[in-house]
């Protein structure tokens, strides 16, 4: 967490908009040139100084200016002093103050602008919801909230978008390799459906385990997560649960699949590497697993053909993950890692497979049926700390893409239940 600053928490902004919730395009032309004048007068401000800091810097500067006068032509007057005081110091801070509360105010009014846009909302129902935002949060937590966002022009809205949850150390391989890969007994790449109620928090959770941080909050390298006001895996299950009740199941099916399910959640968040201690290991259990799976493809009496077709793909996929699966990333490498989700378009996807899926999967996550090429990524999401190493290290091969950072989609995760 940051040092503690001096906090300002200007007000709520009350403007009255009179127009429907479905923005006219005037209207949003209108707020799209108030956001661009609000980023404008931002860069122009840059990052506020510390008033503290100012004033410790000032007060030097004061003490040694008369120190040196006085030495030169002897004691000064307390009503000089005094106006050195002011011209040096009060004048210094008085204008980092002011600078630090327009800067506030403006990350406010862009926040603002934004909600509205994210949500389909007037500038005060938008404003509403963040004064909501930051009573659940606390100053301190909203207004790094509001200085994360502020290099954005727009809150990211998942709506026909794919989210695949990995880690900072996954990345690196996947860039390399320049595709997108599923398991080793899955043909392509679990993603969460943007579409989908559950997708943003399931998407999190799965974040938030890829770092093998587990869900501590206190480890967990993000500035805001949206776990420390409303926990996920509470949601995902409630919301999954509701649409249990609304399938008009009798009483003893409805408690049979609540237990499934919750058990079903449960797994997500056990700690799970699938890594081997050595590539015996490894081909062993895959000879293992092989011969299960041969057997289980001779009872849905698959053609010889079919499944030596099967075995071979697995042994392709083998091959890849065979020295991902057997190098568990070093203690060092876990304490740098940082989670990161990355964004493929709905359209780009190659042909989904859901028949491997459970019916809770299949409700929120989608696969392809094969790898997905990695300049199929539009956007990347990792802590706001990482953002500039992840673009140092993507920019000479994937200059395209897009880094934001994680918490805006933990903040936008706490504005939809404010």
């Amino acid at each position: 967490m940051n040092e503690k600053e001096e906090q300002i928490n200007p007000e709520p902004l009350t403007e009255n908009i009179e127009s429907p919730v479905k923005m006219p395009d005037a209207l949003i032309q209108s707020g799209e040139m108030k956001l661009q004048e609000i980023t404008q007068e931002l860069d122009d401000l840059g990052i506020p100084e510390d008033i503290i800091q100012v004033q410790e810097e000032k007060e030097q500067e004061y003490n040694t200016k008369v120190s040196a006068i006085e030495e030169e032509l002897g004691s000064l007057s307390e009503e000089t002093k005094q106006t050195l005081r002011e011209n040096i110091i009060d004048n210094s801070v008085e204008m980092s103050r002011e600078n630090k509360q327009r800067f506030n105010e403006l990350l406010e009014d862009k926040a603002t602008l934004n909600v509205a846009g994210l949500f389909d909302e007037t500038e005060k129902e938008a404003s509403e919801r963040l004064f909501k935002l930051k009573e659940i949060m606390g100053i301190e937590d909203y207004q790094i909230s509001l200085e994360i966002l502020k290099n954005n022009q727009d809150l990211f809205n998942i709506k026909g978008k794919l989210l695949h949850a990995t880690n900072s150390f996954a990345l690196e391989d996947i860039a390399e390799n320049g595709v997108l890969s599923g398991g080793l007994w899955q043909k392509g790449p679990s993603f969460s459906n943007g579409d989908s109620e559950s997708a943003l928090t399931f998407n999190l959770i799965w974040e938030d385990l890829k770092t093998q941080k587990g869900l501590s909050l206190e480890d967990n390298p993000k500035k805001i997560n949206s776990d420390k006001y409303f926990s996920k895996k509470d949601e995902f299950v409630a919301t999954k649960i509701q649409e249990l009740k609304e399938n008009s199941l009798d009483e003893k099916d409805f408690e049979r699949k609540k237990q499934e399910l919750t058990k079903e959640a449960d797994q997500y968040y056990k700690e799970s590497w699938d890594v081997y201690k050595s590539e015996e290991e490894f081909d062993k259990d895959l000879s293992d697993k092989l011969y299960e799976s041969n057997s289980e493809w001779e009872k849905q009496k698959l053609s010889k053909e079919e499944i030596e077709t099967r075995k071979n793909e697995i042994l392709k996929r083998a091959e890849i993950f065979k020295k991902q699966l057997c190098h568990r990333p070093s203690e060092a490498e876990i304490n740098d890692m940082c989670p990161v989700t990355l964004i493929v378009n709905q359209e780009d996807l190659p042909e989904i497979h859901q028949d491997e899926l459970s019916d809770l999967q299949k409700t929120f996550e989608v696969r392809p049926g094969g790898e997905v090429d990695f300049n199929k990524v539009s956007t990347i999401f990792v802590p706001f700390d990482k953002i500039n190493e992840i673009r140092e290290n993507l920019k000479d091969n994937y200059p395209n893409i897009m880094i934001r950072p994680s918490e805006e989609l933990e903040i936008i995760r706490v504005l939809e239940k404010v």
